[in-house]
């Protein structure tokens, strides 16, 4: 377990994070304020935080979390305006809280399937929370740097650490539905659209990437696979004597202006004429041979051989 984890979970607040459970009064909102100020002239805040305000908003949410000032800012990220909890740190408040008698994941290799089997207290019998395969690689994501919806597990920390992040988003999700006053119903930096990497020896997660420039651009809709354009150029002389014979062979056919319609726009090249041609003079002859006597004419116009559907 790392170490932010056994932190949490330890229950213990040192004289220096008293700060972290002291009511929000205006002199502890002083304190915060000055505190932040002095880690961002100091250099020692996270990288993504620019502004005293978006520190403080850090240090507030631990407070109602319980979480230490220095632990806040090593767990709770602000991904597009909202503030999220990483998935480990959520596991040592659950645990911490003493309101979970069983916590038990298992991994399955051949559906790459998470499942966690947990036990709260007052909670009769056992929930079951599961994540992972298909229903991970069916989930998308908007690239705003290339303004296309891509597949979540196409980012480098899933191909890197798929395991490991399909267990956070297990775990974030048994968390938020059987713990969610423990962990303020927060979602992951991961699940909020951040980057992250993980330690290979502490486990740790770390945020790399990170929208905070304002607003979050609004990703559009995700739409329906367009058909490919319809070609322009006017159709050839062969693709017009073709429509007209499959016309004429159609009107024998006794086929509705429509219906030869239709299959002639279905066609999208002079082949696929000859074979839509080829098909209708097949029934022609079929039906040719049980009527031979079927032709009529009246004052030279062909008349039809059959009923359409016959």
């Amino acid at each position: 377990m790392m170490e932010q984890n056994d932190k949490l979970a330890s229950g213990k607040v040192s004289k220096n994070d008293a700060l972290a459970q002291a009511p929000l009064t205006r002199e502890s909102l002083a304190a915060m304020q000055a505190w932040a100020s002095v880690m961002i002239k100091s250099g020692l805040s996270p990288s993504y935080i620019k502004h005293e305000e978006e520190l403080i908003l850090v240090l507030q949410k631990g407070r109602e979390l319980g979480i230490p000032p220095m632990t806040a800012l090593d767990t709770l990220y602000i991904i597009g305006g909202k503030v999220s909890l990483t998935a480990q740190a959520m596991l040592g408040l659950i645990m911490r809280s003493g309101k979970c008698v069983k916590w038990l994941p298992e991994y399955d290799e051949a559906t790459e399937v998470w499942t966690i089997l947990t036990k709260r207290i007052g909670m009769e019998g056992e929930m079951i929370t599961q994540f992972g395969g298909a229903e991970a690689d069916e989930i998308d994501y908007y690239d705003n740097k290339t303004k296309k919806w891509k597949p979540l597990t196409s980012k480098a920390n899933w191909k890197n650490y798929r395991k490991d992040m399909l267990l956070h988003r297990c775990e974030s999700r048994c968390a938020r539905a059987y713990y969610a006053d423990v962990v303020g119903g927060l979602y992951t930096p991961d699940e909020l659209g951040a980057d992250i990497v993980i330690d290979p020896v502490t486990e740790e997660v770390k945020v790399i990437s990170i929208e905070v420039a304002g607003e979050p651009e609004t990703p559009p809709a995700k739409q329906p696979e367009e058909a490919p354009p319809e070609s322009t150029e006017p159709p050839t002389p062969e693709a017009e004597e073709l429509k007209g014979s499959i016309t004429a062979v159609g009107e024998k056919l006794g086929y509705s202006g429509a219906k030869i319609a239709a299959d002639v726009d279905g066609c999208a090249d002079e082949d696929e004429l000859g074979f839509l041609l080829n098909e209708y003079e097949e029934v022609l002859g079929d039906k040719c041979e049980d009527k031979l006597d079927g032709t009529q004419f009246e004052e030279g116009k062909v008349q039809p051989l059959f009923e359409e559907g016959e």
